[in-house]
């Protein structure tokens, strides 16, 4: 089986490349649009609602009418190509985004993209190999397109001149904003859940950024093993 995958074209590996990084930088920024929305955005549930249901209706609908129109023109690279640079576009525009207005049409935008390129990329992945070799070929992008998603998503925020109690408070602060969005893991009934690590130090010219952020991992971990849904502090082991 190694050998069959190995010699899958070029353009199926490119492709499922492409999936690869452009999903890791979907992963990195829209898991935590709930939280900026609530905390940053001052905006609620419905709107938090109102902009995932249009994205996800115009994704739907796109990838219905990209499908078409490859149908008939087949060209399928120059929507693919679309589709991804709209992404491309889009997502950093969040830096500017001062309502949630503008969140909307940064998500609408990201989800045109989507639409315009599944259609096109499943049908070029489909023309780019043997027939017997379609169900190895999907199921080898499947893999890539969905692998950055494991193990959830991890980030750090670094506050400078706040004590220890301070950065336990704002720690709680962010548990309950999440909590109270209520957010569905899709359409069941498993919430989604958090776990924060926090740590304090000092910092002189013998330690750098990289030795709290480890404190606060380790402290995070510990979150996750008792329970998750919940922040721990780190403790340094006595000798």
């Amino acid at each position: 089986m190694l050998k069959t995958i190995l010699a899958l074209p070029r353009t199926v590996w490119l492709i499922g490349l492409i999936s690869l990084v452009n999903d890791s930088a979907s992963e990195m920024l829209y898991p935590l649009m709930p939280l900026y929305l609530a905390s940053v955005l001052m905006a609620g549930p419905k709107a938090l609602g109102i902009i995932e249901g249009i994205a996800e209706a115009t994704s739907s609908i796109f990838k219905l009418v990209s499908g078409v129109i490859v149908d008939r023109t087949k060209k399928a690279k120059p929507w693919i190509i679309l589709g991804y640079t709209l992404a491309g576009i889009g997502r950093p525009l969040i830096v500017i985004a001062n309502s949630w207005l503008w969140v909307l049409a940064i998500r609408f935008t990201d989800r045109l993209g989507k639409g315009l390129r599944s259609s096109p990329r499943d049908a070029l992945l489909a023309e780019s190999v043997q027939e017997n070799q379609r169900g190895i070929t999907f199921g080898l992008h499947r893999p890539m397109d969905f692998s950055c998603r494991w193990g959830g998503e991890e980030f750090a925020v670094l506050l400078v001149n706040t004590e220890l109690l301070g950065a336990v408070s704002i720690a709680g602060k962010i548990l309950d904003a999440i909590r109270k969005l209520e957010i569905k893991v899709s359409s069941g009934s498993t919430q989604v859940r958090v776990s924060i690590g926090v740590a304090s130090m000092l910092v002189t010219d013998k330690n750098i950024t990289d030795d709290i952020i480890d404190m606060a991992d380790k402290a995070m971990l510990q979150a996750k093993h008792t329970g998750r849904d919940r922040y721990a502090v780190y403790e340094p082991k006595s000798v």
